[in-house]
């Protein structure tokens, strides 16, 4: 039986990975530089803070960590704040679902996630949040998703994980998690391998039954 439900953000929940395609490439023009497929590609897998790493270094910019996230910060807040919808059903599913136990794993800043949740009043159903920067392990490993398995106080077996991203799929089911793939126009070129890798595939929340 199905205890637990643990959720990615961006992609998943919300619609928001074209804020995040534009910001990088808004970013790297106010330095009057371009943002390469293969710059694109590497970052996918990275937290909040090794994104803003790789950019200092593979643009040799002249700022630290905190003020490339805090320029990345005022580039999305407002989008956060007032326009990235929730994805298609969620609102209903969690309602249907609040008797399971629930948590976000996300790559997103602590901020960005709280805004969240305050803007859609998600804390009666979503209790438990762990971010890569705070845990300090990426989504290349399972280590933060088992650390959100423990805090809901619950076996990996009583658990569904929602993931848009093809990387974090791919990761899940080779650590025999059970998966719930949630489409996102953003990996529509490796959809079909999605399909292969997940035990349900979703385009719409309402889509589930969870028992």
């Amino acid at each position: 039986m199905i205890k637990g439900l643990i959720f990615d953000m961006d992609g998943t929940l919300i619609d928001s990975m074209d804020v995040w395609d534009r910001v990088d490439e808004d970013f790297v023009r106010l330095f009057h530089k371009e943002m390469s497929k293969e710059a694109k590609a590497k970052i996918e897998e990275m937290s909040f803070s090794e994104s803003a790493r790789f950019f200092i270094e593979e643009f040799q910019l002249d700022l630290t960590e905190s003020e490339v996230k805090e320029i990345w910060r005022r580039m999305v807040y407002e989008q956060y704040e007032k326009k990235v919808p929730l994805k298609k059903g969620v609102m209903a599913f969690l309602k249907k679902n609040q008797a399971k136990k629930m948590a976000i794993v996300t790559s997103s800043h602590r901020e960005l996630v709280d805004l969240i949740m305050k803007r859609f009043q998600l804390a009666p159903y979503i209790t438990t949040i762990v971010t890569v920067d705070e845990f300090g392990i990426n989504k290349t490993r399972p280590d933060i998703f088992e650390e959100a398995i423990r805090k809901l106080g619950l076996q990996k077996e009583e658990c569904l994980i929602f993931e848009d991203a093809h990387y974090a799929v791919k990761m899940l089911k080779q650590h025999d998690f059970q998966v719930v793939g949630v489409y996102d126009k953003h990996w529509h070129a490796v959809e079909e391998e999605i399909k292969q890798m997940v035990d349900y595939y979703i385009t719409d929340f309402q889509e589930l039954q969870v028992n």
